[in-house]
């Protein structure tokens, strides 16, 4: 059994607090969401998040990673967004936090649940300037090395 985390926003109605499962806050809840096998599989991301597609939105330094609904910034009047201390911009919707193993496979954060809840830093409807707009950016292989170096 694997186990992630899902970002979301405070359930209507529920009392703020710490639970071994479950962390409360004023705006926002982290949840303890498991998977009776021993990779979560892709395709019980997309409900958990409640979209059609998604992508990584940020990776954490132990090499936790975050997934988001890929088109949540194009959402009409999206209503929840959240960031942790180390980004610049907020995720749009909900997002959930997965470990990774040397294969690339999903496994159990890293990161505890209080920790992780611990690094969100800004949660709840947004406000201008909290999400990036959407776009791309195309460099050419000779400016990719500059652009992406690793050092």
């Amino acid at each position: 059994m694997i186990s992630g985390y899902l970002v979301g926003p405070r359930p209507a109605g529920a009392d703020i607090g710490v639970t071994r499962n479950e962390v409360i806050t004023r705006t926002f809840s982290v949840k303890r969401v498991t998977y009776e096998g021993n990779e979560f599989p892709y395709q019980e991301i997309s409900p958990l998040l409640g979209c059609r597609f998604f992508t990584t939105g940020g990776r954490l330094f132990n090499g936790d990673t975050i997934f988001i609904d890929d088109e949540g910034l194009l959402v009409e009047d999206q209503d929840f967004c959240w960031k942790t201390s180390e980004m610049k911009y907020c995720l749009a919707g909900k997002g959930l936090l997965l470990g990774s193993n040397h294969m690339g496979e999903s496994i159990t954060p890293k990161t505890p649940l209080l920790d992780f809840a611990l690094m969100i830093d800004k949660a709840g409807k947004p406000e201008p300037g909290d999400l990036q707009e959407p776009g791309f950016t195309f460099y050419s292989l000779d400016d990719a090395d500059q652009v992406f170096r690793v050092d």
